[in-house]
């Protein structure tokens, strides 16, 4: 291919896409899927990704930035083996670096009470994401299940106390027809007795 060939004559260094299977999982909370997994993205998209990506790459006071929109490392064949960007790959890992300092910095935010992030955006942290909705949040546990069966609650955004709930609106379509939905679709109110907020759903 014309791009391969133009940055393999400039001199870049290469690293096989095994090694950087083998050598992502040394980082700290490193996560990842088979081998053959990348091997299919490869040949799918020519990219693949490994680590976390930044949400707010300016800082956690800046713009909001989904981190699974951002581009994987490019891959390509060489020599009958697939093969990464040497420094693309060690910019990964440097972001996925930068990502761990921010998840960990969003939770003691969030202990302090600071919330970022617009309404409607889930922000991943330490422990657990939430999503703000007006005077409210959702919070969801790590390892949690969106939906009414799961670990998901709401919090007051003013007082951080927990939120109370009304259920007044009918079941959805599928919940009437063969029921579980996966959602809190009979969700009328949420408002907090701590401090009088409410907010219609």
């Amino acid at each position: 291919m014309t791009g391969d060939s133009t940055r393999l004559a400039s001199g870049s260094a290469t690293a096989p896409l095994q090694d950087a299977y083998r050598r992502f999982p040394e980082e700290r909370q490193a996560f990842g899927n088979a081998y053959s997994w990348y091997r299919q993205q490869a040949q799918r998209a020519g990219l693949v990704t490994f680590g976390r990506r930044r949400q707010f790459p300016e800082g956690v006071d800046g713009a909001f930035r989904d981190p699974w929109s951002e581009r994987g490392i490019r891959v390509w064949k060489q020599g009958g083996r697939w093969v990464v960007d040497e420094e693309e790959l060690e910019a990964s890992i440097a972001e996925h670096r930068a990502a761990l300092v921010e998840y960990e910095q969003l939770a003691v935010d969030y202990d302090r009470h600071i919330l970022h992030g617009e309404s409607g955006k889930r922000i991943d942290m330490q422990g657990g994401a939430y999503v703000r909705s007006q005077d409210f949040h959702r919070f969801l546990p790590a390892f949690g299940r969106p939906g009414k069966d799961s670990r998901e609650h709401w919090i007051c955004s003013r007082c951080f106390k927990a939120a109370s709930m009304e259920h007044n609106k009918p079941e959805c379509h599928r919940c009437e027809d063969w029921g579980g939905c996966g959602s809190d679709c009979t969700l009328s109110r949420v408002f907090c007795e701590a401090c009088g907020t409410s907010k219609d759903i």
